[in-house]
C-alpha cells in the first residue's frame, strides 16, 4: 500500500516524459551526481573538483553525497545503462527514499502498538504529508529524514532488549543521516 500510494503521487515524475523534480535536485544535487558518474567511468574518485572556483576539494564537501551507499548504487546503475538518465534515476532515488521513510515509519508505529490501520495511516501521512512533498528537491534533507523513524525504533526496541542488533541499527541510520548530505 506505501509503495502504490508513492508511485501514484509521483506518477508523472516517474512515468510521463517532461516533468521533473525541479529546481535543487536538478541544479545542484545533478551536477555533483554527474561529476561523480564521470570520475566513476574514468575509474577514479571524484576528490578534486577542478570546475568550481579555482578548484576545490570535493570529498570534503558532506552535501556532495560521495559517501552515501545509495548514491553510489544510483550512479553505477546509471553508468550501467549508458549514463544518459542520470537525473531519471536521482528522482527515482528520492522516491524511493521517501517510501523508506512511509516503511519505517509504519514499523516504528508498530513497536508502538499501534493497530495495522493506524500505522499504515500514520506512514502515509509521514510519507506524503508536507515535510517530504515540500522538500522533494533536496535530496539530502530527503534522505537523511527518512532514515530518522528507524533510528527512533532502534531507540525503542533497544530501550525494551539492549540488543546489539538495535545498537547497530541506531548506528546505521545516523551514519546514513549524516552521509546523506544533510547533517543537520
Amino acid at each position: 500500500v506505501l509503495l502504490a500510494e508513492v508511485l501514484l503521487f509521483f506518477r508523472q515524475v516517474l512515468f510521463q516524459e517532461g516533468y521533473v523534480i525541479p529546481w535543487d535536485l536538478r541544479y545542484f544535487h545533478y551536477p555533483h551526481a554527474e561529476f561523480i558518474a564521470e570520475s566513476f567511468r574514468r575509474g577514479e574518485l571524484p576528490l578534486w573538483d577542478p570546475y568550481t572556483y579555482g578548484g576545490r576539494p570535493f570529498f570534503a564537501n558532506i552535501q556532495t553525497e560521495l559517501f552515501y551507499p545509495p548514491l553510489a548504487l544510483t550512479v553505477l546503475a546509471s553508468n550501467l545503462t549508458g549514463g544518459a538518465r542520470l537525473l531519471y534515476f536521482l528522482e527515482w532515488e528520492v522516491v524511493l527514499h521517501i517510501f523508506l521513510a512511509g516503511v519505517f515509519a509504519f514499523w516504528l508505529l508498530r513497536r508502538l502498538r499501534a493497530g495495522v490501520p493506524a500505522a499504515l495511516l500514520g506512514a502515509t501521512v509521514f510519507q506524503l504529508g508536507g515535510f517530504f512533498a515540500s522538500q522533494t528537491q533536496h535530496m539530502g534533507a530527503v534522505n537523511a529524514a527518512a532514515w530518522m523513524p528507524l533510528a527512533w525504533l532502534s531507540v525503542i526496541a533497544w530501550r525494551e532488549e539492549r540488543s546489539r542488533r538495535w545498537l547497530a541499527a541506531l548506528a546505521a541510520s545516523f551514519a546514513m543521516s549524516v552521509l546523506s548530505g544533510l547533517p543537520a
